[in-house]
């Protein structure tokens, strides 16, 4: 199932992106997941929505619970955001913003 969603995915027309069907699936994650998720510590979901951002992303979603993830670690993915990587991405992107107006 999971290999026939991402084939609908790349039949969208994911530019940059080619996955090797001989690749392991984790290999095929992570280059999917390169320059377009923000997953990591929080330096680097911060590094990672920096980036993007200077590349011209205005808007973001987030997603900090999966399918059995405990809702103590659910909660502390929130609290990452909350006091870690969104203050300092509006900390690092506020020069920007200020001379984009």
């Amino acid at each position: 199932m999971a290999s026939l969603r991402y084939s609908a995915y790349l039949s969208w027309g994911l530019r940059g992106l080619s996955l090797d069907p001989g690749a392991s699936r984790e290999a095929q994650l992570r280059a999917l997941a390169a320059n377009r998720f923000a997953l990591g510590s929080p330096k680097q979901v911060t590094d990672a929505l920096v980036a993007q951002h200077a590349a011209g992303v205005t808007h973001a979603t987030m997603r900090v619970s999966w399918p059995g993830m405990p809702q103590k670690d659910v909660l502390a993915g929130m609290e990452l955001l909350g006091r870690e990587v969104l203050p300092e991405v509006r900390r690092r992107t506020a020069t920007t913003q200020t001379q984009r107006h």
